[in-house]
């Protein structure tokens, strides 16, 4: 009977935020941070969070781990039940348990958005190596903030060093190199391989990539290094262009003919998990 009370009441939550985040072109900052806080109380969350008016950006903390961000229906999304539920996510969506960190591997994150892949080290109290990719202004200028003890760079990755449209969406974390069904605006980014980001002989634990839709043309660009890559974890749902096509089909074959095997999929929303078969 409780289990059932908890889940009617969880319920009614989900859908107290669905409708908040729906309309959020109505709310003003203070409106926001009031009720992602009440949210946070009423689940015992410990997680709290404010706004920097001179920054225009959130802040999120818990006990921890602060971080930053700008959207607010991104926020809501990723931080609803807190930082360390984000973590254990970010976690389960790419299958990073099935993988055997050592300290100080380096790892890769290609659409590292915010950073939210650094959560999970953090959370697991697990030192690093990081380089973080992240071709949106915006969704970069937190990143600076939330990897500021790491490397990152604002660049779209490609199968060549070029000037490309970048087409942004950042309520969804939707922004793409292909151009989309919509989109709220569009911007000309520099592009660049990711073999030319990287030395030849750089050992990467884990490149986790996530292009909506531009998979393909990343590890394409990734060609020279991907013997030294021991782990990719991809994003691979239907993203691609206009018509949402998958890219899994196609990374796939390329990953195959360069002595990848295929490890785990999450079928939640098309990511997987590649080992290179000569680690």
């Amino acid at each position: 009977m409780i289990n059932l009370l908890k889940k009617y009441i969880n319920w009614h939550i989900e859908n107290l935020i669905k409708l908040f985040t729906d309309n959020l072109h109505k709310k003003q900052e203070d409106s926001y941070v009031k009720f992602l806080n009440f949210i946070f109380w009423f689940k015992g969350i410990n997680d709290r969070i404010k706004y920097n008016n001179k920054e225009n950006r959130f802040i999120i903390k818990n006990t921890e781990i602060s971080f930053v961000f700008e959207n607010k229906k991104q926020g809501v999304h990723s931080y609803k039940n807190g930082l360390d539920a984000r973590a254990e996510e970010i976690g389960k969506a790419y299958m990073l348990d099935e993988i055997d960190f050592l300290e100080n591997d380096f790892i890769v994150d290609c659409g590292a958005n915010v950073g939210d892949l650094l959560l999970y080290f953090k959370h697991k109290n697990f030192k690093v190596s990081y380089l973080g990719i992240e071709p949106s202004p915006e969704e970069y200028s937190c990143l600076e903030i939330n990897a500021h003890d790491y490397t990152h760079s604002n660049i779209g990755l490609w199968n060549k060093k070029t000037e490309k449209t970048f087409y942004i969406s950042s309520d969804g974390a939707d922004s793409s190199l292909i151009t989309p069904s919509t989109f709220d605006s569009k911007i000309d980014i520099k592009c660049d391989r990711l073999d030319n980001l990287l030395s030849d002989n750089k050992n990467v634990k884990l490149l986790k990539l996530e292009a909506e839709g531009a998979e393909p043309e990343g590890l394409d660009g990734a060609s020279k290094i991907l013997k030294n890559i021991e782990y990719i974890s991809a994003d691979l749902g239907p993203e691609r262009g206009k018509d949402n096509h998958e890219t899994y089909s196609e990374v796939t074959n390329l990953l195959y003919k360069n002595n990848f095997s295929l490890i785990k999929i999450n079928p939640n929303r098309l990511s997987v998990l590649y080992k290179n078969n000569e680690f």
